[in-house]
């Protein structure tokens, strides 16, 4: 990423190469998907997709949630000069 200066914030633009790093990182998913589960064949496969995208960006959610709860107690814990707390 590259750094970009906005109100005398540094702010963090990606880079084209970020980027395709992420969209190569969801195609080897999908491939890694589809040698273990087969070709996909919407004619035939049923799962309701809404739900499952749902059930996914839930899970999304709460990992969010407990890397920033993480995060939190490292910032308290460099504040106060201690140690790196346990499950950091």
């Amino acid at each position: 990423m590259t750094p970009l200066e906005r109100n005398g914030d540094i702010l963090m633009r990606p880079s084209d190469k970020d980027i395709e790093k992420v969209i190569t990182e969801a195609l080897d998913r999908y491939e890694a998907g589809r040698l273990e589960h087969g070709q996909l064949d919407l004619a035939r496969d049923n799962r309701d997709y809404i739900e499952e995208a749902i059930q996914e960006l839930l899970d999304c959610i709460n990992y969010s949630v407990f890397q920033i709860l993480r995060l939190r107690r490292l910032r308290i814990a460099e504040k106060e000069g201690q140690k790196t707390p346990k499950g950091c």
